[in-house]
């Protein structure tokens, strides 16, 4: 008995974690950079909005990119950011998370940026929205004055 919940409980964990693989990797087994930034852009995405990449409903598989995707051909950002947020965000750098997490898990795998790129544009999201908590006196914002990130209340 005890066996059978250990390999219950590793595939459980197997499944969590391909929820961040690209399908093709877990056809071919293949790992390279190009499915590392895959990866990164699936747990972009799911600090932004502060959903799974795959919600597991009754009937079927909701995946992150399929709900996104719409909100972000009508420019809804408030529907796409974690509300737990309650809007206390600057949208110019919420929007420059969301295009950079999207071109993380680009299709084909050669559109993918390199890390460094990835690490620059965080960067200067995350001093847009220093810059933005800073103007607007927000003592609660997620990133404090310093730069430091606060945690956020978990679900």
């Amino acid at each position: 008995m005890a066996s059978n919940l250990a390999l219950m409980a590793s595939k459980e964990n197997y499944y969590r974690l391909t929820d961040y693989w690209h399908y093709r990797f877990q056809r071919s087994g293949n790992l390279n950079k190009k499915s590392d930034i895959y990866s990164f852009g699936m747990i972009l995405l799911q600090l932004i909005t502060g959903h799974p990449p795959i919600r597991r409903e009754l009937e079927s598989n909701c995946f992150i990119v399929d709900w996104i995707r719409p909100n972000i051909d009508s420019g809804d950002i408030q529907s796409i950011v974690d509300t737990r947020l309650t809007g206390e965000f600057n949208v110019g750098s919420a929007w420059k998370a969301v295009e950079t997490a999207m071109s993380c898990i680009a299709l084909p795998s050669l559109q993918r940026p390199d890390i460094s790129y990835v690490l620059h544009e965080l960067k200067e999201y995350l001093a847009m929205e220093i810059d933005h908590a800073n103007s607007n006196g927000l003592q609660n914002h997620p990133i404090n004055h310093s730069g430091q990130l606060t945690t956020l209340a978990a679900r």
